[in-house]
């Protein structure tokens, strides 16, 4: 759906380390007159048993998705997705998951897959430093 661009808090090469929790999280604007559809779409029961699904399906923990209110931001929008750390994370991203997949299907027509992006972040009180060998 969105072109990756995936953004590292720390480069290491302990990047598999099990107490790293990650998030995965999309940045993304909504096509033009699709606001309300997004909404309703996103607050059914329908959507909630997609999420479980690709939880179920991923490991991937549903945070939630949330619209930018301020601060100057690119994107109107960031789904937010949880993940205990980076193993899961390939797991994520190589995962066959038809709820993912359906997921991706009953946006498409909503999401502006252009503008799309994707961030990926660590909590920074799990950081044993900061720099380039701080977490190796």
């Amino acid at each position: 759906m969105c072109k990756p661009n995936i953004y590292i808090v720390e480069r290491s090469r302990k990047r598999w380390d099990s107490d790293m929790t990650v998030y995965w999280v999309v940045n993304f604007d909504l096509r033009a007159g699709s606001g309300n559809k997004y909404l309703e779409w996103l607050k059914s029961e329908e959507a909630q048993k997609i999420r479980r699904k690709i939880e179920e399906e991923t490991g991937a923990k549903y945070v939630g998705t949330y619209i930018q209110e301020a601060g100057g931001v690119p994107f109107d929008f960031e789904a937010w997705w949880e993940l205990p750390n980076y193993a899961a994370l390939d797991k994520f991203n190589r995962a066959s998951s038809k709820a993912l997949d359906e997921h991706m299907q009953k946006i498409y027509p909503l999401v502006d897959v252009e503008a799309g992006k994707i961030r990926l972040l660590r909590p920074v009180g799990e950081l044993k430093g900061y720099g380039s060998t701080a977490n190796q």
